[in-house]
């Protein structure tokens, strides 16, 4: 699959690379780098032993936090359309909201191996929500609806395979439905990118937000599944 994608990157970022860097390959060999950076840590994951994450679950709430307020720090903070959710360090950016998913997931898992959501839900969903909330606050304080959205429905996924009860989410669905929709027509980027979802065609939106919905509207309707090349 990795070789796949890359096979995709390089097929479509040719002349995009050439107009921006002078280099054909320079979209490609910088996604490969991050393929090899991203297989060594895989590797490094595999070999880890079980206690050692123990140690790291405990404090990666606290690392999560940490990290998602480095976009706050003047010197280290970028904005990109709008959204403060990136870190500009040595020449690379990094969305250090990425990290907070994968920071959540470990602190949920760490009490959640101590607690039984069957026969105590109100105790623990008291140690895990206040987590779960700071993560949240801070990602919409940067603006990142799409990834607040994402953390929500990882934390969800998370509380169902440990059991909770579905009373819980059917609860918890109306009051989030609105909060949702009040960010969406609280900027006029999220605006046009809902408008665009619903119509991707109009010349408003197409160029723009509607570019890619539009596209694969096209490649199914001239390739179905399968495509026709």
């Amino acid at each position: 699959m990795s070789a796949l994608g890359l096979t995709m990157v390089l097929s479509a970022s040719t002349v995009t690379s050439l107009q921006e860097s002078g280099n054909s390959y320079s979209i490609f060999i910088r996604q490969f780098f991050f393929l090899i950076l991203g297989a060594a840590a895989a590797y490094w994951a595999y070999k880890v032993r079980g206690a050692v994450w123990l140690k790291i679950a405990k404090v990666s709430l606290t690392v999560s936090v940490v990290t998602l307020a480095l976009p706050f720090v003047p010197a280290l903070g970028k904005d990109i359309k709008g959204n403060r959710n990136w870190i500009e360090f040595a020449g690379f950016t990094l969305q250090p909201s990425e990290f907070a998913k994968f920071g959540l997931i470990l602190w949920s898992a760490y009490h959640l191996r101590n607690l039984d959501l069957f026969k105590d839900t109100k105790k623990s969903l008291f140690f895990l929500v206040p987590g779960f909330i700071i993560i949240e606050f801070l990602i919409i304080l940067q603006k990142d609806l799409g990834t607040a959205l994402l953390v929500f429905l990882i934390f969800t996924g998370i509380l169902f395979a440990a059991g909770a009860p579905i009373k819980f989410f059917i609860g918890s669905f109306i009051p989030l439905a609105l909060v949702g929709s009040a960010f969406v027509f609280s900027s006029t980027y999220r605006m046009d990118r809902f408008a665009a979802l619903l119509d991707p065609f109009d010349d408003r939106y197409y160029k723009f937000t509607g570019w890619q919905p539009a596209h694969s509207i096209m490649g199914l309707a001239s390739g179905g599944l399968w495509g026709s090349g």
